[in-house]
């Protein structure tokens, strides 16, 4: 059975299309400013940060070479924010192998050194 590693990344949801919401004008078919009722919101995407994705590639691939599980825990959800309070991680990107912790991007050395104790 694989050995886990948890590691803690936080996504943030970015708005990348919006919308006018009003009644259209007859002719033109353009809304008009003061039937405006606001900006909606009609795309977003997640993303993470340059670090939170700098962490997740590193350690996704020494724990394939190293036979390990990966388990992302994203804090941006209710649960993922539950597993971090229990587990006392306030920062991210945060990597847990037993009882190692690493908090903030990790250098490969780091990585190898935690990742081959037993």
């Amino acid at each position: 059975m694989p050995r886990i590693v948890e590691v803690y990344i936080s996504s943030k949801e970015i708005v990348t299309q919006t919308s006018i919401e009003g009644r259209p004008l007859a002719a033109g078919g353009t809304v008009h400013y003061c039937t405006v009722k606001g900006l909606l919101a009609t795309k977003t995407e997640k993303v993470l940060s340059q670090e939170d994705e700098a962490a997740l590639q590193l350690i996704q691939k020494i724990a394939m070479e190293k036979n390990l599980k990966v388990q992302i825990i994203n804090v941006a959800k209710f649960t993922g924010k539950i597993k971090a309070f229990f587990k006392r991680v306030k920062n991210t990107p945060a990597i847990i192998f037993e009882k190692n912790r690493i908090v903030g991007t990790p250098k490969t050395e780091e990585l190898e050194i935690m990742l081959t104790h037993e």
